[in-house]
């Protein structure tokens, strides 16, 4: 089985451990709702192999209520985006997901005096996004804001892709390495031109790739690259791109993109303020445009001349 499986909507039973009985996880996956960590009041709990945890783990997801009624003992999530509601009845197997009525395999409960739910349905009825990492032995959960989603959509190409960078929650199923930030101390960002949807992110000597999904940023390849004339120093506006071809890549993780058409840069120098910014062309070659020397951050992205 591959490793990583993505799936929308909907989380697997945690692969690599045996289906239990009311058992507290001994290898206790880690949460991940929108790119932050979630420190949740007692650990998931393994039942018939379906995992459950507090309701207030997920609580906090955007554009999404999750509240418990004592007195019908129901969990009521609403998707404050699509306006649907659903409702899980305690030790009720079946649900309401909207107008329609379904089967799950583990109902909500109450162990020690805790409302605990199947995290698989609940964030499926929220509209948010699951992926289960393996390897990392970690759980995405990724539910953009209704401002990030009017954000991609916005006219203003560098209102776009600041959201695309900083607003789209995050899954990262590869393994992140450490950069060296001697070999490079600026930010680098590289974006089809003209485009909002995918950007390579150049940092010390590590270089990602990212693809944005359904208003979800998904980083799906990323390699070190060393420090000689031909990887690092092309980057740094000599000949073209260091993920282009072979060229400077020592190691890599996930599935290398083609790399065609123009491509814009923004290097960002954060400590001086400045950005320096141009085009890269389908053979590789650097023009440098200009230079903005008002930039507060590295994401303060701003319209590149003819685009």
């Amino acid at each position: 089985m591959n490793k990583r499986q993505v799936l929308s909507g909907t989380l697997a039973a945690f692969l690599s451990l045996m289906p239990l009985t009311d058992v507290f996880a001994a290898n206790t996956p880690s949460i991940i709702v929108n790119s932050k960590a979630v420190k949740t009041e007692v650990i998931p709990i393994l039942k018939n192999g379906v995992t459950l945890v507090p309701v207030k783990t997920i609580s906090e997801l955007p554009n999404t209520t999750i509240s418990w009624d004592n007195a019908s003992k129901t969990v009521t999530v609403v998707n404050k985006i699509t306006l649907q509601t659903s409702t899980f009845k305690l030790n009720s197997k079946y649900v309401m997901i909207g107008n329609e009525r379904k089967e799950i395999q583990v109902p909500v409960s109450i162990i020690n005096g805790r409302v605990f739910v199947p995290l698989r349905v609940i964030s499926e009825a929220s509209g948010a996004v699951v992926v289960w990492e393996q390897q990392k032995q970690t759980v995405y959960i990724a539910k953009p804001t209704i401002q990030t989603i009017k954000d991609l959509e916005s006219s203003d190409l560098s209102v776009r892709r600041k959201a695309a960078v900083s607003g789209t929650p995050k899954v990262d199923t590869l393994t992140s390495p450490t950069a060296d930030r001697k070999v490079n101390n600026n930010d680098v960002f590289y974006f089809p031109k003209g485009e909002s949807n995918q950007y390579f992110y150049l940092y010390g000597d590590v270089i990602e790739y990212h693809q944005i999904k359904n208003n979800i940023d998904y980083k799906t390849w990323q390699a070190k690259i060393g420090t000689s004339n031909d990887s690092i120093q092309i980057i740094n506006n000599k000949e073209g791109l260091a993920f282009k071809g072979n060229v400077g890549v020592l190691s890599e993780e996930g599935i290398r993109p083609k790399v065609t058409g123009e491509y814009v840069y923004y290097n960002m120098n954060i400590m001086g303020g400045i950005a320096r910014y141009g085009v890269v062309n389908s053979e590789g070659k650097v023009t440098e445009l200009g230079m903005n020397d008002d930039i507060t951050s590295i994401k303060d992205f701003f319209i590149i001349p003819d685009e």
